[in-house]
Parts: C-alpha cells; structure tokens; sequence
C-alpha cells in the first residue's frame, strides 16, 4: 500500500493533508499512515499516525481518497507521508 498526497497546506490554525491511499495488494486492507513534519534544518516538528478509513479496507487494486487536518505547529518547511501497516480487518 502506498500513500500520495496531493495537498499539504495550512488552513487557519490547522494543517490540511489530502491523497489517496493505494491498494495495490492482492487483499483489501486498511492502511495505517504516517506523516512527518520536518522544520528548514531537517528537524522534525510533529508526527502524525491515523487510519483514514478507520476500520473499513480498501479494496484490492484500487483507491481510497482522504482528508485529514491537525493543528498547525510553527517551523514546518516539508513532510512525509508513508503507509506504516496495512491491515485486514
């Protein structure tokens, strides 16, 4: 399973991530991801795990949109984003 996201932006007081996580297992699965916040000098700032279908799975071969917002913490200059687990549910 892998995560892309395509939008990272703060919104008010909040940042907001938004993707798709990709089932590309031959088993649907839920995926448990990961984002890393890192400040200008590679520092990290926060760490955010979540599983954005709770505990539905995402079909084989297929994909899931997602949304997700956490509070904004000052410094943030990039991120990650990773799929850490996958599981059947």
């Amino acid at each position: 399973m892998t995560v892309e996201v395509s939008k990272f932006y703060k919104l008010r007081d909040y940042i907001r991530v938004a993707g798709k996580i990709v089932n590309n297992n031959s088993v649907p699965a839920g995926a448990h991801v990961k984002i890393t916040c890192y400040d200008a000098k590679g520092g990290v700032v926060t760490v955010k795990d979540f599983w954005p279908e709770s505990t539905n799975n995402i079909n084989s071969k297929s994909t899931s949109a997602f949304a997700y917002m956490f509070e904004y913490i000052g410094g943030i200059k990039r991120y990650e984003a990773e799929v850490v687990e996958a599981r059947t549910w």
